[in-house]
């Protein structure tokens, strides 16, 4: 009988969830700063925020809301992210220096757990969001100086087939709040973003992504 009991309390309270539940669909795209994690393994720059590089992304938004504040959802979409340095870079070439700022594209699918909380008669709401997922590099190139052309820089195509060491997955954590305001049929967005890569883009050095910015978003429930 007692489990009968909570057995019923579940279903009664998925089927409250569920009949307040909606979807919500949307577009985003963000500015950032990106730039990499080297430790210990590249002497005077440890964290690497001095070596930044502008990216940006584009993403769709897909979420599952319980009620107004609860919602579950993804966001996969396209983004650029590098460092104005690659330790380790280096070619068989006497008039290369052996740094290269990089840049590295990718498509990533980040599962998000939100939460809004409506202020000001609903003529406002403060959002939080936390999650993570994969990335997979696409392309990327970097920019090298020539040592007979200081003035001048050339930009060189990754060659994943010439670099087994780079890694082509990206996972990592992510993180972003803001706030969103009422407009028209759906929400206008704007987030301060944070990714956090828990694996290395290079296999024989430290080297996991870092991004943060600003994002711009709408999103409509249906």
């Amino acid at each position: 009988m007692k489990s009968q009991t909570i057995l019923l309390s579940c279903f009664v309270l998925f089927v409250s969830f569920t009949a307040t539940a909606q979807f919500s669909f949307g577009l985003k795209g963000s500015y950032h700063k990106a730039w990499q994690f080297y430790g210990d393994d590249f002497e005077g720059t440890g964290d690497g925020n001095g070596l930044k590089i502008k990216g940006f992304s584009t993403s769709l938004m897909a979420y599952y809301h319980f009620g107004n504040n609860l919602g579950i959802g993804t966001e996969p979409g396209y983004i650029r992210r590098g460092a104005a340095c690659e330790p380790g870079f280096f070619l068989n070439n006497p008039y290369l220096n052996a740094e290269a700022t990089i840049y590295a594209n990718y498509l990533t699918a980040p599962v998000f757990i939100s939460y809004q909380q409506p202020i000001l008669q609903n003529r406002l709401a403060i959002l939080v969001k936390c999650g993570g997922g994969p990335s997979y590099l696409l392309d990327g190139y970097r920019e090298v100086v020539l040592e007979i052309d200081p003035a001048n820089t050339q930009a060189q195509d990754i060659d994943f087939a010439q670099e087994p060491q780079l890694n082509r997955w990206d996972i990592g954590l992510n993180a972003g709040v803001g706030v969103g305001v009422p407009i028209g049929p759906g929400q206008l967005q704007v987030e301060y973003e944070y990714y956090r890569s828990l694996s290395d883009m290079n296999e024989l050095i430290t080297s996991k992504n870092r991004n943060a910015g600003l994002a711009l978003g709408y999103l409509i429930r249906i």
